[in-house]
C-alpha cells in the first residue's frame, strides 16, 4: 500500500495506556505530519489507520479521544464531511483559546491576525525556517 520506511514512522509515536502521541512535526492545526524521501508530507493519523487497518477510507476519520496528534487506529473512526464538522470544535471554543496546539500562546506579540483567525508567529516562523533550510539543503545537492 504504502512505500516507505515503517519503523522511521513508528519511532516517532510515543505509546501512553490509551493514547499513541505523534512526537514528530505538529502542523498548525495541531495534527502529526509524516514526511519521507517516497512520500509528500501526510498526515500521520491517517497512515498509522492505513497501515493498521489495511486500507484508508477516502473520508475523514474523526479522533474519538479528541486528541488531534493521537495516531492510535482505534481512537480514530472514518465518518462523513459533514458529521466531522459537527462532532467538530466550535468557532467559540477556538476563539476561546490562550494557547496554539504547540503551547505558544496567543497574545499580542505572538499572534497574526487574517480575518476572523488567528495563527501562532512561533509556529509559522518555525515552519518558514525549516522551509528555508530544507530548501537549501536541496540547492547543495545539486
Amino acid at each position: 500500500m504504502m512505500s516507505f520506511n515503517e519503523s522511521l514512522f513508528w519511532q516517532k509515536v510515543e505509546k501512553t495506556e490509551s493514547c499513541w502521541l505523534w512526537s514528530g512535526y505538529l502542523n498548525a492545526d495541531g495534527y502529526g505530519e509524516f514526511r519521507s524521501k517516497f512520500l509528500t508530507t501526510r498526515l500521520a493519523h491517517r497512515i498509522a489507520y492505513g497501515l493498521d487497518k489495511g486500507e484508508l477510507p477516502n473520508m475523514p476519520l474523526d479522533h474519538l479521544c479528541r486528541h488531534r496528534h493521537c495516531v492510535n487506529p482505534d481512537h480514530l473512526e472514518p465518518i462523513s464531511v459533514e458529521a466531522n464538522t459537527r462532532r467538530g470544535s466550535s468557532g467559540t471554543e477556538q476563539s476561546s483559546r490562550t494557547e496554539c496546539p504547540q503551547g505558544h500562546p496567543y497574545n499580542e506579540e505572538n499572534t497574526i491576525r487574517q480575518g476572523n483567525k488567528r495563527k501562532c508567529r512561533a509556529c509559522h516562523n518555525q515552519r518558514n525556517r525549516e522551509l528555508r533550510a530544507r530548501k537549501k539543503a536541496e540547492r547543495e545537492q545539486t
